[in-house]
């Protein structure tokens, strides 16, 4: 289960799909390949949640690893 923090902010499984510019099941289906941060689940509801900051840290390192790729394709 998740813990209560003051300064997290986090977010749904529709928040995560559209930070990430794909579909619920998506985000699902990536979780389940361990491709994303793992979710929380909320107590009582078992409803999936993520901090914002995983998820922003993930896009940071997608978008890092995107770029390099991109460079060492354009060095070629």
């Amino acid at each position: 289960m998740i813990d209560h923090h003051e300064d997290s902010v986090y977010l749904g499984i529709n928040g995560v799909a559209e930070r990430l510019g794909c579909s619920p099941s998506a985000v699902r289906l990536w979780e389940g390949q361990g491709k994303i941060p793992p979710a929380g689940r909320v107590a009582g509801t078992g409803r999936r949640v993520w901090r914002m900051t995983d998820i922003d840290a993930f896009t940071g390192e997608q978008t890092t690893r995107l770029r390099d790729r991109s460079q060492m394709t354009t060095a070629r």
